[in-house]
């Protein structure tokens, strides 16, 4: 589309625009009311989710809460592991049973502060990776008190998120974190696998809504 053609000449090249690639997000997590929406597909045992955790999130909630973009907070357990799963399944039943987005984006951040330091120790072998999952385990114990979660309550859960590692896979989204953006409205996604900044986000929102602009102008 043109809109691919100035994402593109704006340097935005490692972007898949995928017709009518928009992503089922109800029953996860959303911050803001912006028309612009943004699915971040995550991995509580992802290093590169953690650094866009703690480098690039914090702006993009803080467009989110300016109302300029929607945020949705979606699984993609790469790591498939039980403690994993067990971490992503505590923190998405809290929110269905609370509606706490905002609670649901801080135990995360809690989480991957977490992950990073026991990633300095596997790195500098302090630990192994069973010990590594072990730990994340103990996370995941502490998660479940600390949110006041029950786990017998969880089952509707534990098979959304793997609903949602199950659509992000087939729309080739397997690795994280993945992003799918799109306007409101438009048939049009655009898709973005791995570590982005902030400041790539910012431009994508910039020019999509330059375009809604110009097409409305232009109608």
């Amino acid at each position: 589309t043109d809109l691919g053609q100035v994402l593109l000449n704006r340097g935005l090249v490692q972007l898949l625009e995928v017709e009518g690639g928009m992503v089922e997000t109800r029953g996860h997590p959303s911050i803001g009311s912006g028309k612009v929406h943004i699915a971040v597909f995550e991995d509580f045992a992802c290093p590169f989710c953690a650094k866009f955790y703690e480098n690039d999130l914090p702006r993009l909630l803080e467009l989110a809460r300016e109302g300029r973009v929607t945020l949705h907070f979606m699984d993609l357990v790469v790591h498939n592991a039980e403690p994993v799963r067990r971490l992503h399944t505590l923190l998405l039943c809290y929110y269905q049973e609370t509606g706490d987005a905002e609670g649901y984006v801080e135990a995360a951040k809690q989480i991957y502060e977490r992950l990073g330091m026991l990633l300095d120790k596997l790195q500098s072998r302090e630990i192994n990776e069973t010990q590594l999952m072990e730990e994340l385990g103990k996370l995941a114990d502490e998660m479940e008190e600390k949110l006041g979660v029950d786990p017998a309550n969880c089952s509707k859960a534990l098979q959304d998120v793997i609903a949602s590692t199950q659509m992000a896979i087939a729309a080739g989204l397997q690795g994280t974190p993945s992003f799918v953006i799109w306007y409101e409205g438009s048939p049009v996604a655009y898709y973005a696998v791995g570590y982005r900044t902030a400041d790539f986000f910012e431009r994508i929102i910039d020019e999509l809504y330059s375009a809604a602009q110009t097409g409305a102008g232009q109608g």
